[in-house]
């Protein structure tokens, strides 16, 4: 009879890194059965001898591969499947898929490239952070402060143990309106009220109107400048005129006024000349001014001032009772002949009363006509929000800008030959100056640096021998 043994059936074949599941030991009586307890199975040696035969041997294969299928479970979803909701792994499909299968085919996909599925494929697990960071921390209020805002609230702080029912209320905060204008504080006798209750701005009237003035002019269409017809490449005859006119006025008040300078400039000029050829007359002597001199008979002169001072001394002797009196009586005289003059002139007034009122009122109503007037014309630069060449407006004069007219022959026939006249950035820096963008200012000439005198040292005191 033939022996009994183990299987004859092939194995599979093993890899180097993979362990045996079982091998047959001696204390299984010699059969090779080895006996599942639910422990990790200690594998069997057939021989003890040497150190590694002593080593404790454990099939982990099982546990190894459950953490992989954990990793791999992580990797893909985010986290483990059992954690999660049945409302995030499942959907109910109310509507089935007759739809679906028929655009199934249609509607496929297209396999992309193995490269770009391998990049595609990424993992649901944040990246860890390169570098390290503190958390921050809460912010943390001292008691001092937690009393200080307690009392910036102005409410009473609740005791551990009371409700908030249990707080009385503050009258002044209850019977306050809410939408209502803060009260003004008053002292008694009204002092300190400056610092305590500043008063408010008064917004200017002025700013209103210009801002109604402004927007309607932007609604009416009229805030740009029109320019006039007689600029025109190709003008009428008669604006073409009338522009060439009022740049001959304008150049004729320049001249005008450069010749007025110029007088002014000569008058000022002789009236120097004139103070210092005072006391040249007579002997002059170059850079001194000399006196008339020694003139004869100076005793004979001297003796006439000496006589002269007597007759003054003489004259102011102490007058007599009748020159007193007749001294009062000429200052009563003129005294009385001045009130006289004064109530002649008092009745000739008030008889004259009706038409000095007459007069009064007519002079009050040119005022308020030319008031009203000016009033008006105020109004009108307001709402057309520019100014006019002449106006102040700071510390200057608006000027007025120059007229920019070529001659008849100098006009262009075509477009193609139009030539530019004039400065666009000065009429452009002049309109914003009317419109009070830019604070108008007198042109400076440039400055030249004045020449330094330069000092050289001269060698020619040394050189004396």
């Amino acid at each position: 009879m033939a022996r009994a043994g183990p299987s004859s059936a092939p194995k599979a074949p093993t890899k180097p890194y993979d362990h045996p599941s079982s091998l047959p030991s001696k204390s299984a009586g010699g059969n090779g059965i080895v006996l599942d307890t639910g422990a990790p199975a200690a594998l069997g040696q057939t021989s003890r001898k040497g150190k590694k035969a002593w080593r404790k041997n454990i099939d982990l294969r099982d546990v190894e591969g459950a953490l992989e299928e954990a990793r791999e479970e992580e990797r893909v979803t985010g986290g483990k499947v059992a954690d999660r909701s049945n409302g995030s792994l499942f959907t109910v499909d109310v509507t089935g898929d007759a739809a679906l299968a028929s655009n199934l085919r249609k509607s496929r996909p297209k396999k992309p490239l193995r490269s770009l599925a391998i990049l595609a494929e990424r993992s649901a697990i944040p990246s860890l952070s390169p570098r390290y960071t503190i958390a921050p921390s809460a912010p943390k209020v001292r008691p001092q402060e937690k009393a200080r805002l307690r009392r910036i609230a102005l409410r009473e702080h609740r005791p551990e143990g009371q409700s908030a029912s249990q707080i009385p209320i503050a009258p002044t905060l209850a019977g306050s309106d809410a939408w209502a204008s803060d009260p003004t504080l008053s002292l008694p006798g009204g002092f300190g009220e400056e610092a305590i209750a500043p008063p408010k701005p008064k917004f200017p009237v002025t700013l209103a109107r210009r801002r109604e003035g402004l927007h309607g002019a932007i609604v009416e269409g009229r805030n740009g400048e029109v320019p006039d017809s007689g600029t025109s490449y190709n003008p009428t005859v008669e604006s073409h005129r009338a522009l060439i006119e009022k740049a001959l006025e304008e150049e004729r008040g320049k001249l005008a006024q450069e010749a007025e300078d110029l007088e002014r400039i000569n008058e000022r000029g002789m009236v120097i000349e004139n103070r210092k050829a005072v006391g040249r007359t007579g002997e002059y002597a170059e850079g001194m001014d000399i006196g008339p001199g020694e003139v004869e008979g100076g005793a004979e002169s001297e003796e006439e001032i000496v006589d002269e001072d007597e007759e003054k001394r003489k004259q102011k002797g102490r007058k007599t009772q009748a020159q007193r009196n007749k001294a009062i009586r000429l200052r009563e005289a003129a005294e009385a002949e001045k009130r006289a003059k004064m109530a002649s002139k008092l009745a000739k007034s008030i008889g004259a009363l009706g038409a000095f009122k007459k007069a009064e009122q007519e002079r009050e109503a040119r005022h308020a006509q030319a008031a009203k007037i000016k009033k008006e014309m105020k109004m009108e630069k307001e709402a057309k929000g520019t100014k006019e060449a002449g106006d102040k407006v700071g510390k200057y004069v608006l000027r007025k800008g120059d007229v920019a007219v070529q001659l008849g022959e100098d006009l262009a026939e075509t477009l193609r030959q139009v030539k530019p006249e004039g400065n666009h950035f000065k009429d452009q820096f002049l309109a914003m100056q009317r419109k009070g963008l830019v604070e108008p200012r007198l042109p400076q000439a440039r400055k030249q640096k004045a020449a330094r005198t330069k000092e050289y040292e001269k060698h020619a005191y040394k050189r004396f021998v």
